[in-house]
């Protein structure tokens, strides 16, 4: 059966659904922090629930680290609330399960640090739910950089609000180090998460839709994953761009 075929005849339709996943790559340029004598580092992730209710309805997920030579140590220093931390391969799940969400690891720097996330899009009512990624140096001290918020974070994910969709922040040092970072939003139609909408994607909603894998991709957040969804993606693999993006 084509594609096109298969989008006409599907009748299933799955409820209760949130706002399209995002998922995305952070990289931060720690050759700097490799002879710095702030040393040694900590470095500290939080995931703020926006609400304070810990109502769980969000989750961050960290993977596919990259260290330049460098290492992070586990296990964790610390940690706080929705916290669980996996290793080989590393991967750290934080849950807004609680109000202050806080895990904390002993990091040797290499030239770089990098990784992929992964984040659920359920929108809190009075503040985003906010994941940050900031340096300790040896004072314990956040290696202060110029996020615009305030934060001393090299990394903000701010998740949904009222209106207002997911954004990320990237951020340097402003301390003469030397440390910076970038990072993308990888578009919501690209379902699969390789950078680009293609007919792999457009399988992978028709999946979804028609049960065989999980319903995540609620693509234009209308509470149901439905043809809308799938002829979003089949639009984008055609090179007519996203526009839930």
């Amino acid at each position: 059966m084509s594609i096109a075929t298969r989008v006409i005849a599907i009748a299933v339709v799955a409820t209760g659904m949130a706002g399209a996943d995002t998922h995305g790559t952070v990289t931060i340029n720690t050759s700097a922090l490799a002879s710095s004598a702030n040393g040694p580092f900590t470095l500290d992730l939080q995931f703020i629930e926006g609400d304070g209710a810990g109502d769980s309805n969000n989750t961050v997920t960290l993977s596919n680290f990259s260290l330049g030579g460098g290492a992070i140590v586990t296990p964790a220093v610390s940690t706080t609330g929705g916290v669980t931390v996996s290793v080989s391969p590393l991967t750290i799940v934080l849950v807004d399960s609680s109000f202050f969400q806080d895990v904390r690891f002993s990091f040797t720097p290499g030239s770089v640090l990098s990784f992929q996330y992964d984040s659920t899009s359920n929108a809190d009512l009075v503040a985003p739910d906010t994941f940050t990624l900031a340096i300790l140096d040896n004072t314990g001290n956040e290696i202060p950089t110029n996020n615009p918020n305030g934060l001393n974070s090299f990394v903000e994910l701010d998740l949904p609000t009222a209106g207002s969709g997911t954004q990320i922040t990237a951020s340097g040092d402003t301390s003469g180090i030397g440390v910076s970072s970038s990072s993308t939003i990888i578009p919501s139609c690209d379902v699969k998460g390789n950078s680009t909408a293609t007919v792999s994607d457009v399988q992978a909603i028709l999946n979804q839709s028609l049960g065989t894998a999980a319903r995540s991709n609620d693509l234009n957040g209308d509470g149901v994953l439905n043809v809308v969804d799938i002829q979003l993606v089949i639009n984008a693999a055609l090179g007519q761009g996203c526009p839930v993006s």
